[in-house]
């Protein structure tokens, strides 16, 4: 290339002959430091290669060139040959020996399984010498293996393949699934995919298998060769049946077969037979494991993915993620939140194809890169957020988060196969630049930590130049632009036909209208990045330089400057990256916890199936995901949306392992498992039977089932593990929920948000913490502690979500999930909002222009928002209660402080919806709990209850009872209960709280009204509290405390007074602090109701 002085950054991308134009963007985010060689492997000549990689004690590294069917076992330090075995009994057979399918270990790594593809021979391979142990040919000489065999429990499973035409006096090709025992290769089961009348069915996919379901999962393809004997399945068919019209036809389906039997569990159609009507089948699309719940597959037609739940076969969802036809292959780790592919063929934004990730729990497309790839592999690279992938001219590497490519090819050269090592090295046959390698080689790969790449330059002007090759002709290279919103981009023109097109990049459709300053000739004109040009819910978008012009650049589009001031501090913008926990903010979409389905509806009663596990969860899309332990395999629970009257009984089974040591923390009493569960439902007007209470617990592989009644008028309540000793790690590890009751009949008359604009926020605290191994988990210490704040706060399972909403009214239902943490919450433009509910529903009339409201551990409030007057805007909800509350530090305001981003539309909302709320919202026609309209006067008994913490009696918070004569007494949990009241009566409890921090109280099927509270003389002497006296004039309660509760405030050195009903529920039931920790260490009271 020509030296162009000045413009040695600029972006090169390939035009049409007749124009071109190009942008000047600073260097890129991707650097490589080092690709030394460190040791190479002749291949004895071989054309091609498939370099393969088996952990054998970390030590060795096996390669299988493809054609000569030898097995090579090297030591990874040097690269010395200790082993190589021919894989074939039939050596002069003009089948040869085609090996290209990865050694598989079994648990301890003493045997090696092999396949030979074209003889349908498995080894079994004596890892330290390479000698035979065994060898099992499957069917006919005519099959072939072309998958790798999967082992699992000392069983190898392999798929066969189908290789030759059906001829006269030829027994017809089949597919099948083999079991076979690793020790001595028998065969434990066979299972056919077609049956005897048909041909196909062949098994060229990876196998995937499923330790906790006892599965095997199996994508049946179709038979290459004899079309006319397949069944013809429409695209409509496969929508409502699973095999069309013969059900023992598996071929397009993913099957699920038991690991140990062999049985069918389920099958699923996935495909048509028939690939863009053409004359060959789809035979050889690999499932991949997605999460520990999901997985998916390239399905039906081209460049559509459909992700299967494991457990049912039913689908989570398909998305059509490729716009053209054209093979793609999809990688994926249970472990990381996306899933990446890589797209040969070109597109209308990628003519030599490209490189993406979507999301896996939605198909929701991150990010696509340019690039020109061959779809063998992607790997990644542990701890450097970054991911590997063969392209034409050697492996790139691409930031994991945001698809940015290096600066450089990692190795140069023609690859056909790489594969990551144990020890971080690269194995790949690219030894020189050579389109046929004869050799292996080992390379060592640096590349610069993700937390040093991730810094967003200044707004800037970006400036556009053409660039010139050695013969003059204007060319152009594939790039990423990093803007912010704000940011100019100057570009050059250099033919007038050729304009700036700002576009959608899935769409491809034009979001602003073009530029063209010039009528023709060279031009150069100014663009500013505006927030308008951005699709909704994304952070990129693409230019292109001609309407018909199909090279694109990608921009990926931070926030804005100058918003999301906080008074007193600057914070980083949306996208930049918190200095303290290098995650972004505000680029995950908030997401919406799964509503539960019941399993079964019988006689007015819904019954549901939750099981109780430990998976992993992805808070963050810029961090590994973290192992949790929650509800239906999901962070948080599932909501489970009742209706009043009708009866729920959910079965909760306790699927953890019982040697399970995640989450083990010091129980109080001492020596108790952690593994124990029983779930609360808190708010709810349960039996004692029901209630969850903390010695009901279950051990694993128990089930605890609780039945709901479901008689109270509409309300936000929630579900949460409440065993005994170890209540504040189990909820902070996962195990809580949602659990609606609603009155549609009723509720529809009310004119509030429903359906999307119906929106729960579900916050805890958390510390996420990363390892010395570059992992991340949630920390907790082991130690009980009286006091304990997460890091961050989380919204709906993830750290710092936005939500894109329009320009109406919408509906927050909110809970404090934390801990301990109180939350002080307020929108960063301080505008204004109206309550309507609280812990136990409705209020008796809307609260208008509240501007913030407070929340302890375990109240909800629900919130009607009104975004009309803010098109445009991005308005982020704040926290800025002090800890512990209310005299305790201020929070970091940037970290514990920001929650979550509200993005606003720009486009101006339906008028109806924007009305006044004393126009559309009719609380008066809501149904209420009964709390709403008693009085004082209808309380039978006034009760004084103490909250204490005075190291002369407890070297911990504890709660006691104020006797009629003054004296104070405090007792412990398993004391005899002195709470004993009346079933459906209502009293007047006072509380007067004499610690030095805000506690909040609950008490087990019961409401609350908040009368009032009063200061008192806090002086406590030995448990005299015969002289206590009140200070001033009574306080009402804040405006958010009006409505029904089931949780209160009892601030320090005050007494606060609330009107308590009982439900008519005869039992022992509790009443305690909220805070978990305190409640685990015996702030916890029995409370009978008689």
């Amino acid at each position: 290339m020509k030296n162009l002085g000045n413009l040695e950054a600029c972006l090169i991308i390939t035009l049409l002959v007749v124009g071109c134009c190009c942008i000047r963007i600073k260097p890129k985010q991707l650097t490589t430091t080092s690709r030394r060689i460190r040791w190479s492997f002749d291949l004895y000549g071989d054309t091609y290669s498939t370099p393969t990689t088996a952990a054998i004690n970390n030590q060795y590294v096996t390669v299988q060139p493809e054609r000569n069917g030898w097995l090579h076992a090297l030591k990874t330090t040097d690269g010395t040959l200790l082993w190589s075995t021919k894989l074939t009994s039939f050596p002069q057979s003009s089948k040869g020996a085609y090996c290209n399918s990865q050694p598989s270990c079994d648990r301890n790594c003493n045997t090696l399984i092999v396949c030979n593809q074209v003889s349908a021979q498995v080894f079994g391979i004596n890892a330290t010498n390479g000698q035979w142990i065994w060898t099992r040919a499957l069917d006919t000489a005519r099959s072939i293996i072309s998958s790798s065999a999967e082992v699992h429990n000392g069983i190898a499973y392999v798929g066969l393949d189908l290789n030759e035409k059906n001829e006269p006096g030829n027994v017809p090709l089949r597919g099948s699934i083999y079991a076979l025992d690793v020790s001595n290769g028998e065969v434990i089961w066979k299972f056919q995919t077609v049956p005897n009348n048909h041909y196909g069915g062949a098994v060229r996919s990876s196998l995937v298998v499923d330790e906790n379901l006892q599965t095997l999962f199996a994508f049946v393809g179709h038979n290459t060769i004899v079309p006319n004997r397949v069944l013809q399945c429409s695209d409509a068919d496969i929508s409502q049946a699973q095999s069309c019209q013969d059900p023992d036809n598996y071929a397009g389906s993913i099957i699920a077969l038991d690991l140990y039997d062999g049985t069918l569990k389920w099958t699923r159609r996935v495909m048509n037979n028939y690939w863009k009507n053409q004359n060959h089948l789809i035979d050889s699309s690999q499932i991949v494991s997605l999460s520990s719940t999901t997985i998916g597959m390239e399905c039906f037609s081209d460049g559509e993915f459909c992700v299967l739940d494991r457990e049912t076969g039913s689908m989570a969802w398909r998305s059509k993620v490729f716009r053209n036809s054209g093979k793609a292959n999809i990688f994926s780790d249970v472990n990381t939140a996306a899933a990446y592919y890589v797209y040969k063929t070109s597109d209308l934004a990628c003519v030599r194809g490209h490189i993406g990730a979507i999301e896996k729990t939605s198909g929701r497309l991150l990010w696509k890169t340019c690039a020109a790839v061959t779809p063998q592999s992607v790997i990644e690279l542990p701890g450097n957020n970054t991911i590997l992938t063969i392209a034409a001219d050697g492996i790139m590497s691409v930031d994991a988060s945001s698809g940015v490519l290096a600066s450089k090819r990692l190795i140069v050269g023609r690859a056909n196969m790489m594969t990551a090592c144990p020890d971080g090295t690269i194995l790949s046959d690219i030894c020189s630049n050579s389109a046929r390698n004869k050799k292996i080689c080992l390379y060592d790969v640096d590349i610069i930590p993700n937390a040093q790449r991730n810094a967003v330059a200044p707004p800037t002007t970006h400036i556009v130049h053409p660039a010139l090759n050695n013969e003059g002709i204007v060319v152009f290279v594939p790039d990423v632009l990093t803007v912010r919103v704000g940011d100019t981009i100057s570009w050059t023109r250099i033919h007038r036909h050729f304009i700036y097109q700002a576009v959608d990049a899935d769409s491809l459709q034009e979001l602003n209208g073009g530029v063209n300053s010039a009528p023709k000739g060279p031009a150069t004109f100014n663009v500013t990045i505006t927030r308008q040009m951005l699709p909704r819910g994304k952070n990129e978008l693409y230019f292109r330089c001609g309407v018909h012009s199909t090279m694109i650049v990608k921009a990926i589009v931070f926030g804005s400057p100058n918003k999301h001031t906080q008074t007193g501090t600057q914070c980083p913008y949306s996208g930049d990256t918190s200095s303290v926990f290098n995650m972004r903010y505000f680029i995950d979409e908030l997401p919406i916890p799964k509503v539960a389905t019941p399993f079964r509806t019988l006689h007015n009663v819904h019954e549901y199936r939750i099981n109780i596990t430990d998976f992993y969860h992805s808070f963050h899309s810029d961090i590994p995901p973290v192992l949790v332990r929650g509800y239906g395999s999901q962070y948080p629970g599932p909501t489970i949306v009742n209706y009043r009257y009708v009866k729920t009984r959910v079965h909760w089974e306790n699927k953890l392992l019982a040697n399970s040591t995640f989450m083990n923390v010091e129980t109080i009493p001492a020596g108790l498992t952690t593994n124990r569960i029983v779930t609360h439902l808190h708010g709810h007007d349960s039996d004692q039977h029901s209630d969850g209470l903390p010695e009901d617990t279950v051990d694993p592989g128990e089930t605890f089932t609780t039945n709901y009644d479901n008689e109270q008028p509409p309300c936000f309540l929630w579900y949460h593990d409440h065993s005994l000793g170890n209540t504040r790690s189990q909820v902070y590890a996962g195990l809580a929920g949602i659990y609606l009751i609603k009155e549609p009949a009723l509720e529809s008359r009310l004119n509030l948000p429903e359906g999307e604009y119906d929106i729960p926020l579900f916050l805890q605290d958390k510390i996420i913490a990363k390892t010395a191994d570059g992992s991340y988990i949630q920390y907790y210490p082991y130690e009980w502690q009286m006091t304990f704040y997460g890091q961050i706060v989380i919204v709906n399972g993830r750290v710092w979500p936005y939500k894109q909403v329009k320009t109406r009214k919408y509906r927050l239902r909110i809970l404090n999930g934390c801990n301990q943490r109180f939350l002080r919450l307020r929108f960063s433009n301080n505008m204004t909002f109206t309550i309507i509910a609280s812990d136990q529903g409705y209020h008796s009339q809307p609260v208008y222009n509240v501007d913030q409201v407070v929340l302890s551990p375990a109240e909800r409030v629900e919130i009607l928002v009104d975004f009309c007057d803010y098109a445009g805007e991005d308005i982020i909800l704040l926290n800025d209660a002090p800890t512990p509350y209310p005299y305790g530090s201020k929070v970091d305001p940037c970290h514990q402080g920001r929650l979550m981003e509200f993005v606003v539309d720009e486009n101006d909302g339906d008028e109806s919806t924007c009305a006044m709320w004393d126009e559309q919202v009719h609380l008066h026609e809501a149904p209420v709990h009964a709390i709403n309209s008693l009085m004082p006067s209808d309380a039978i008994k006034t009760r004084d209850v103490v909250l204490i913490q005075d190291f002369q009696i407890s070297d911990m918070p504890v709660q006691g009872t104020r006797f009629p004569n003054g004296t104070i007494k405090h007792f412990m949990y398993e004391d005899p209960p002195t709470e004993i009241v009346k079933a459906g009566s209502t009293e007047i409890w006072r509380i007067f709280n004499f610690a030095p921090e805000t506690h909040p109280i609950h008490t087990h099927t019961s409401a609350f009204k908040v009368l009032h509270r009063q200061k008192f003389n806090a002086t406590l002497l030995k448990e005299n509290g015969k002289n206590l006296q009140l200070i001033g004039p009574a306080t009402m309660p804040d405006v958010f405390e009006t409505g029904p509760k089931d949780v209160v405030q009892a601030p320090p050195s005050e007494v606060t007074t609330v009107l308590v009903k009982f439900a008519r529920k005869v039992g022992t039931f509790l009443w305690h602090c909220h805070i978990a920790e305190h409640e685990d260490n015996m702030m916890m009271r029995p409370l009978v109701l008689a």
